[in-house]
């Protein structure tokens, strides 16, 4: 867990902070596997805080479901009373019961499915093991998760799984509020590789990339000073990898749901920063079809903001238009669902 240090978690500064609508976009897919979250509450001192969240899920048939569920299970917390005191007192402790409430869900619909279909299996140490190797491939699929919650003192707060990112920028400075969960992170690869040495991580292959697959293998780590990957995955340059457990793959290695790739060292534990703003700012959540789109986050950010000004509604939708422009010349008829807020802290 990584922290921005900040002179006080009690500050007085406020900020007028407005949440947009969400912005979505299909793309070239037949289904809109993305959902979210955007909530505002008061508490008991009039003090506000908004929620922003993005749900991202993958998986034929099933992905909508795991995030529709993870969405509806979030907004069933944030929405009991007195929530924002009990976040207040302990946001850390809060936002990791939330994804633990999350994975839950999305654990007992597997459960749930596998009795509708009338499969048997038991369930040991929290994994599923189905009494037939074939009915694994029935609990395939699942959904990023990222929740950001955003206080009138200034205070921000990120909890993520997987690859949908969120971004803070202050005038000309961007930062990443999310945590890396791509098969491209040493971190994540030490982490598994601790417990579930098998587990492999791999540059993604395609016929269809023009480059011949490596006969030494095509392994991320340890890393090689002459292959860096088979195809490049976004207009930043980071090249496709996955994360492999016998024959199920995922391009992440955090994420609700993927009951095949838990067996391997896939978590839904979050990966959790704060951080204290002192000047007006946005904050900017969305799925990774719109960030693969994106290389340069504060000049995106700033054309928006010389353009509407602090206007979140304005802001997401300017952002969503101009990258679903880009998204269509990136990647055609094959671009990713696209959703997304924009979160603005307009100083008083």
């Amino acid at each position: 867990m990584w922290k921005r240090p900040i002179k006080s978690m009690y500050t007085t500064q406020i900020f007028n902070i407005t949440v947009s609508e969400a912005a979505v976009d299909i793309g070239g897919q037949y289904v809109q596997q993305d959902n979210g979250l955007r909530f505002e509450c008061a508490g008991q001192d009039g003090r506000k805080l908004v929620v922003s969240a993005v749900f991202d899920g993958h998986g034929v048939g099933r992905g909508e479901k795991f995030s529709h569920l993870a969405t509806q299970t979030l907004q069933n917390i944030v929405v009991t009373d007195g929530f924002k005191e009990r976040f207040d007192a302990s946001p850390e402790a809060i936002g990791r019961e939330i994804f633990t409430a999350i994975n839950d869900a999305c654990f007992e619909m597997n459960c749930t499915d596998l009795d509708t279909l009338g499969k048997e299996y038991t369930v040991v140490n929290g994994l599923i093991k189905p009494s037939r190797l074939s009915t694994m491939s029935k609990l395939s699929g699942g959904s990023t998760g990222t929740v950001v919650f955003v206080s009138d003192t200034g205070l921000v707060h990120t909890f993520n799984i997987g690859d949908s990112d969120a971004w803070l920028v202050t005038g000309e400075d961007a930062v990443r509020l999310t945590a890396n969960h791509s098969p491209d992170s040493m971190s994540e690869y030490e982490r598994i590789h601790a417990e579930y040495s098998d587990t492999e991580f791999l540059y993604h292959y395609q016929v269809s990339c023009g480059r011949a697959r490596r006969r030494e293998g095509s392994y991320v780590f340890p890393k090689r000073h002459d292959f860096d990957g088979y195809y490049v995955k976004n207009v930043s340059g980071d090249y496709a990898t996955i994360m492999t457990v016998g024959m199920h793959s995922l391009a992440m290695t955090r994420s609700f749901g993927d009951e095949p790739l838990r067996h391997g060292g896939l978590v839904a534990e979050p990966s959790y920063s704060v951080h204290q703003v002192t000047e007006s700012s946005i904050v900017q959540t969305a799925s990774d079809g719109f960030w693969d789109n994106i290389k340069d986050v504060a000049t995106e950010a700033g054309v928006a903001v010389q353009k509407h000004g602090y206007d979140a509604e304005k802001l997401n939708s300017d952002w969503f238009h101009r990258t679903e422009v880009k998204a269509r010349t990136n990647f055609g008829a094959h671009r990713d669902n696209m959703f997304g807020y924009t979160v603005v802290l307009e100083k008083i």
